[in-house]
C-alpha cells in the first residue's frame, strides 16, 4: 500500500509536465525520494547512434551529466535485453565517472522500456552495504514501467510537433527559394534558416567549382564569413569532400573519433562551444548530378543529430539543389540571350 502510494503521488507530479525534459528531473528525483537514496542517473538511448547518454543525473553521479556511450558491448545493454533490474552493474568509464563512484556502493540498473521499445535505464546507487528486498525491486519495476511509458508517450507528441515544424519549414523555404533566380540569394537565404530549423550552431554549403576542381565554400553561418570562397575541399577531402564523392548522408555523432573530419580549430573557436563536436552533412542533388554539399554542426541542446534532423536537413538539400540548378539555367538563358543581342548590334 505504501509503494502504490508513492507511485500515485510520482504519477501526479508527472502530469504536470509537457516535454520529455520536464519530466525526467521529476521521475529521477521521486524515485529517489521514494528509496531514500541520493545519487542516480537516468540513461536515455538515443537514435541514430544507438548510444546511451545521461539526461539527468543526481547526487555522486551528477558529474556525468551528457556523458555518452554506445549501446553495444555496453554491460547496461544486457540490463534492457533481459528486461530486469540488474544489480552492481559495471559502467563505462567516462568523464567525472572516478568522482561518481567509488566503488564502495550498492548499485542497481531498472530497465525502462514500453512494449517492445527500448526507452532507456535507470541506475540508481546506495551508499555502503544494501540489500534489496524483493518488494524494493518490485516497487522499482514499477516505477519504471510508469515512467518509461509516460517519457515515450511526451516523446512521440515531441515527434508529431516536430515533424510538423519541419513541413513547415520546408513549405516556407520551398517558397522563399523559388521566389529567386538569383545562386547567391538563393544560398544566404538558406543557410541561416537551416541553422533555426535544425538547432545546429553552425551550417554550411560547399559548390562543386569544375573550372577549378575543388569544392568551394558559398555560404556560411556560425564560421567566420572571410571562409566564404576561400574555403576550399577536393574531391574526397574531408568529411565534405567524403560526403561529395560517395553522395552519402554523414550522420557523425563525435567527430573526434572520425578520420574524416578537418580540423580546423581557428574557425571552430567561433562557434559557441568553441569546437566541432557532432555534424550532419548530405549531397546536393539533383537526378544523377550532385551540385554539392550541404552539412551542419554541433545539434543545440541535444548530443547527436537525430533521424528527423536527417530526413529534414535531406529534404532541404533537395529543395536547394533544384533552386540552384533553376538559377543556374537561368543564367545560363541569360548569358545566350546577351551574346545573341550583342552579335546582332555587331552584324547591325
Amino acid at each position: 500500500a505504501p509503494g502504490a502510494a508513492r507511485i500515485g503521488v510520482s504519477a501526479g507530479a508527472l502530469r504536470g509536465a509537457q516535454t520529455v525534459e520536464e519530466m525526467l528531473p521529476i521521475i529521477l528525483d521521486r524515485t529517489l525520494e521514494v528509496i531514500r537514496a541520493d545519487t542516480g542517473a537516468l540513461f536515455l538511448l538515443e537514435k541514430p547512434s544507438d548510444h546511451f547518454v545521461v539526461r539527468v543525473a543526481r547526487g555522486r553521479m551528477q558529474a556525468m551529466l551528457g556523458f555518452s556511450f554506445p549501446r553495444t558491448g555496453s554491460a547496461t545493454a544486457r540490463c534492457l535485453e533481459i528486461g530486469q533490474p540488474l544489480q552492481d552493474i559495471q559502467l563505462p568509464s567516462g568523464p567525472g565517472m572516478a568522482a561518481a563512484l567509488t566503488g564502495e556502493e550498492r548499485a542497481i540498473q531498472i530497465p525502462l522500456q514500453v512494449g517492445g521499445t527500448a526507452v532507456g535505464v535507470m541506475h540508481l546507487c546506495f551508499p555502503g552495504p544494501h540489500e534489496f528486498a524483493d518488494d524494493e525491486i518490485r516497487l522499482l519495476t514499477a516505477i519504471a514501467e510508469m515512467a518509461a511509458s509516460a517519457i515515450h508517450r511526451a516523446g512521440l507528441f515531441e515527434q508529431l510537433e516536430h515533424r510538423l515544424h519541419e513541413l513547415d519549414t520546408l513549405f516556407e523555404m520551398g517558397r522563399a527559394v523559388t521566389a529567386t533566380l538569383r545562386i547567391e540569394d538563393v544560398l544566404v537565404m538558406v543557410v541561416p534558416s537551416a541553422c533555426v530549423a535544425l538547432h545546429a550552431e553552425g551550417c554550411w554549403i560547399y559548390l562543386w567549382d569544375e573550372r577549378a576542381e575543388r569544392l568551394v565554400l558559398r555560404a556560411v553561418e556560425g564560421f567566420p564569413s572571410e571562409l566564404v570562397g576561400t574555403s576550399q575541399y577536393r574531391l574526397g577531402e574531408g568529411l565534405t569532400g567524403w560526403v561529395f564523392l560517395e553522395g552519402r548522408v554523414a550522420n557523425v555523432p563525435g567527430l573526434a573519433a572520425d578520420p574524416r573530419w578537418k580540423w580546423e580549430p581557428e574557425y571552430e573557436i567561433a562557434l559557441p562551444s568553441g569546437v566541432a563536436k557532432n555534424a550532419l552533412v548530405v549531397p546536393l542533388v539533383i537526378g544523377s548530378k550532385t551540385l554539392g554539399v550541404m552539412g551542419a554542426v554541433n545539434k543545440i541542446g541535444a548530443p547527436v543529430f537525430t533521424e528527423s534532423d536527417q530526413s529534414l536537413l535531406t529534404a532541404l538539400a533537395g529543395q536547394v539543389a533544384i533552386a540552384i540548378e533553376n538559377a543556374r539555367l537561368y543564367e545560363d538563358v541569360r548569358d545566350l540571350s546577351i551574346a545573341a543581342i550583342r552579335s546582332l548590334a555587331t552584324a547591325i
